[in-house]
């Protein structure tokens, strides 16, 4: 009761698929899932379960990756998939990070997170960085970054043509030991 209750209140995204055979041929059948798992992709999994991985997941078809589920289950070694970029009529396109572990009967546990809006928060950041180092650069005035004890952290090539020091011989030394002691 106490894995049922911490498995339901996870913030991870949980689905179990049960190893079968159809025809001959090896597929996976939804047996369970957690509301985390409808929190990350808004499938809501209570109706579909006994269905096959196909079904609910179509864009996974033409991917490797219900055999490596399938690979999982028969092998019992755990995988790591990574980050893994899935989208159908269902699911608006988005990132997950996937792993996938071993369970009895033939089954398999997916372990996932949607961690779409964090990579946009990251790039959105990267950007900034990107256009404030720019900005440092290329001013007009000369600029630079200090640490508490006046150690040169960054300075701009106009702050170097100003104090006439290279950039390297500005992070070299201190604000005190390139400023005139009355100052």
């Amino acid at each position: 009761k106490m894995y049922a209750n911490a498995v339901e209140n996870m913030q991870i995204g949980l689905y179990i698929w049960q190893l079968s055979s159809k025809d001959g041929e090896d597929t996976l059948r939804l047996i369970g899932s957690n509301p985390a798992a409808f929190a990350a992709t808004g499938v809501d999994t209570e109706a579909l379960v006994g269905k096959p991985i196909e079904d609910i997941f179509p864009a996974l078809v033409d991917t490797d990756i219900p055999q490596t589920y399938i690979q999982v289950a028969r092998s019992g070694q755990k995988r790591d998939l990574g980050e893994i970029v899935y989208g159908d009529e269902n699911i608006e396109q988005s990132t997950f990070t996937v792993k996938a572990f071993p369970l009895s009967n033939q089954c398999v546990g997916i372990a996932f997170e949607n961690v779409t809006e964090r990579r946009q928060y990251e790039q959105a950041h990267r950007e900034q960085e990107e256009q404030l180092r720019i900005i440092f650069n290329q001013a007009g005035i000369g600029m630079a970054r200090l640490s508490t004890t006046g150690q040169w952290i960054q300075v701009n090539q106009k702050l170097c043509h100003l104090l006439e020091y290279s950039n390297s011989e500005l992070l070299e030394k201190t604000l005190s030991e390139i400023t005139h002691p009355e100052d």
